[in-house]
């Protein structure tokens, strides 16, 4: 299971980081495993899980505790 904050995936609009996921699946893929997935847009720290682009495009959001 590998839990990703949104904004390391996607730092900047349609630029991925693909390798940040590849990597990690595919050390437990090749052991035979199978993994599960989750990108999250709210991350424990305050503003990590979506990316400051979205936010500066206008997008609004609230912290909630």
């Amino acid at each position: 299971y590998l839990r990703l904050a949104w904004s390391y995936l996607e730092p900047q609009e349609g630029r991925f980081r693909w390798e940040i996921v590849d990597g990690p699946a595919q050390r437990w893929i090749a052991r035979g495993k199978k993994i599960a997935l989750r990108f999250s847009a709210s991350e424990g720290d305050r503003g990590v899980g979506t990316p400051w682009w979205v936010k500066d495009a206008g997008a609004k959001g609230y912290f909630f505790a």
